[in-house]
C-alpha cells in the first residue's frame, strides 16, 4: 500500500469519528448537571441553550427544569481552550463557576413568551417576579419548553 492509501484511510476514520461525535452530542438526551440538586429536586427537562444576556455578552450552556426550579448553566469558557489547548483547559475549569448562570423559582415564573431577536424566532422571554431573561433553544426544543414550564409553573399566565 502505497503512503497516499494510508493517509486517505486514516484521514476517511478521523473525518467519520468526528460526525459521529458531532451526532452524538447533538443527540444527548441526558446531561448531568454542573450544579448541586436540591434535596428532593428532580430534572424534568432540559437541553442545550443561549442565554442572550446582552447584544454581544451571549451565554452558551444548558438549561435544566427542575420540580423547583429553572436553572441555566453556562459551559466553560471555550477562549481559554481555544488559545492554550491543554493549559487552557485546566484553567477553563479551574476559573469556570460551579455555581449556575441564573436560576428561577418555578412558582416565581409569571409569563413564558415566544419571541423573535434579531433573526432567531426561536427565543423564550421568561419572565419572573424581577426580571426577564431571554433564552434561545433548537426549534425542536421551543414547543416542549413551552409545554413543560406551562404545567410546572403555578402562577404562569399563557401567553404564548
Amino acid at each position: 500500500m502505497s503512503e497516499d492509501v494510508i493517509v486517505g484511510i486514516i484521514t476517511l476514520i478521523l473525518v467519520v469519528a468526528i460526525i459521529a461525535l458531532v451526532i452524538k452530542q447533538a443527540n444527548r438526551k441526558h446531561v448531568p448537571p454542573r450544579f448541586p440538586l436540591l434535596e428532593e429536586e428532580i430534572i424534568i427537562f432540559e437541553s442545550d441553550a443561549v442565554w442572550l444576556k446582552s447584544t454581544f455578552g451571549n451565554k452558551i450552556g444548558r438549561m435544566y427544569l427542575t420540580n423547583l426550579r429553572l436553572v441555566f448553566s453556562a459551559n466553560p469558557n471555550v477562549l481559554f481552550m481555544v488559545l492554550f489547548g491543554l493549559l487552557g483547559f485546566l484553567l477553563a475549569k479551574l476559573f469556570t463557576k460551579k455555581k449556575p448562570a441564573f436560576e428561577i423559582n418555578v412558582k416565581d415564573i409569571k409569563t413564558v413568551q415566544r419571541t423573535k431577536y434579531g433573526l432567531n424566532k426561536n427565543v423564550l422571554d421568561i419572565t419572573d417576579l424581577t426580571s426577564t431573561y431571554r433564552v434561545s433553544a433548537a426549534k425542536k426544543f421551543m414547543e416542549p419548553w413551552q409545554n413543560e414550564l406551562a404545567k410546572h409553573a403555578t402562577i404562569l399566565q399563557p401567553s404564548f
